[in-house]
């Protein structure tokens, strides 16, 4: 994918109505899955974009499961 002023992250990927918030991650045979963003956005171009996933955004993440939990 590539990112946009460190927030967005826009993609290649066949995505269908519904799917919003489902990670965006890619494969690699050194790394595995790993997890970049999260599919807010599809348009009629087969390019779709979603949220980058900073340190910011996995903290607030983070702390919002830990809250869900308690």
């Amino acid at each position: 994918g590539t990112v946009y002023g460190g927030s967005m992250i826009t993609y290649n990927v066949d995505t269908s109505i519904g799917q919003s918030g489902s990670p965006v991650y890619r494969n690699s045979v050194t790394e595995g899955r790993r997890c970049y963003g999260i599919h807010t956005h599809a348009d009629d171009s087969f390019t779709n974009s979603g949220k980058l996933i900073t340190t910011e955004v996995y903290n607030a993440i983070t702390t919002a499961i830990a809250n869900a939990s308690s």
